[in-house]
């Protein structure tokens, strides 16, 4: 792990499995969907969110000169050397998230810049260890080959990452069980989370409050997005409070990746027509956000496909300047 600049070549093509909304029954599923590949396949998984723990730790370094590539890759080597066993996790993704010298904060390597201090925050993606154990169990017993295991949070930025988009900005998407929300930025994540409301909970929310049956609740609730000038208050009142909640948590995200409130906010999950959603996103955020259908993006499995594609840096590779491009860089990648 020590070796600097170093990367990885894959270039096969293996099979990606999205078990993203598989729930309760991921073993099964995954079992299911083993059966009728090919023997000796490579396989990626996509894992629910529910499953990804989010971590930042800090490491430090005392300077008496201006800051260096070989002080970031100490900095990271250092990183690299923390598996997460201690804890029963198996790190998935690992990059800094922030710099922090002399009370400066920057999300790009402060190279040259002169401090008597750096602070390197890194940022975790993790799940448990016994479960993944699990699940390259599960893949090696049918013959197969466990490559990678890619979280819906790198999924989600990727699947949003172009060259033309802002530098930095405030990824959301309720899928049905769950929200995500990532911190993007030229780097890399400042900050990634999921919480365990989504659509479904939405509809829920308006079944338990004797507004609606099951079968009505679907229809109720995306008219009363769209249109909330039509709608009873006593509805808009339901989905509001679970509205606000799901923003308020998106703005912890932010926050605890030092986000600003200029970043660009986009929403994804409830189609372009979700007006109250926006309308309650932006006050919470305090910025505008902006609603973009499901159908206008690439789907979060040929998110993971990207993802998996993407370079591998083992550490911060000395080539690496600021302005080279908006692409995600994973730093770590640990397997079971």
């Amino acid at each position: 792990m020590g070796v600097s600049q170093a990367q990885i070549e894959l270039t096969a093509e293996p099979h990606l499995i999205d078990l993203s909304r598989a729930g309760h029954e991921l073993e099964a599923a995954l079992d299911a969907k083993l059966r009728h590949l090919p023997q000796g396949s490579e396989i990626i998984l996509l894992i629910p969110a529910s499953l990804i723990r989010t971590r930042r730790f800090a490491l430090s370094m005392e300077l008496s000169r201006p800051v260096a590539y070989a002080d970031l890759d100490e900095l990271n080597e250092a990183a690299a050397d923390l598996p997460g066993e201690e804890e029963g996790l198996a790190v998935l993704y690992r990059q800094p998230a922030a710099f922090i010298y002399d009370h400066a904060i920057s999300h790009l390597p402060p190279i040259g810049e002169s401090a008597a201090k750096l602070t390197t925050e890194f940022l975790d993606l993790s799940m448990p260890l016994r479960q993944a154990s699990e699940l390259e169990e599960i893949v090696t017993r049918h013959g197969h080959e466990l490559r990678d295991i890619i979280t819906p949070h790198e999924a989600l930025a990727y699947r949003r990452t172009t060259e033309d988009e802002s530098e930095e900005s405030l990824l959301i998407h309720l899928n049905r069980e769950d929200m995500l929300a990532v911190a993007a930025t030229e780097t890399g994540f400042s900050g990634a989370g999921s919480m365990a409301a989504g659509v479904r909970h939405l509809e829920t929310d308006l079944v338990l409050a004797g507004l609606v049956s099951e079968e009505e609740a679907g229809p109720l609730m995306r008219a009363a997005l769209s249109r909330p000038h039509t709608a009873e208050k006593a509805v808009l009142r339901v989905l509001d409070a679970r509205l606000e909640e799901m923003a308020g948590f998106a703005h912890h995200v932010r926050s605890a990746a030092q986000g600003k409130a200029s970043w660009p906010v986009e929403l994804t999950g409830l189609g372009h027509k979700a007006k109250r959603a926006a309308e309650i996103f932006t006050r919470v955020l305090d910025h505008e956000v902006t609603l973009i259908a499901d159908e206008h993006l690439r789907p979060l499995g040929q998110g993971a496909q990207e993802a998996w594609q993407a370079p591998r840096r083992i550490s911060l590779p000395g080539g690496f300047l600021p302005g080279s491009g908006n692409a995600l860089l994973r730093w770590v990648r640990r397997h079971v």
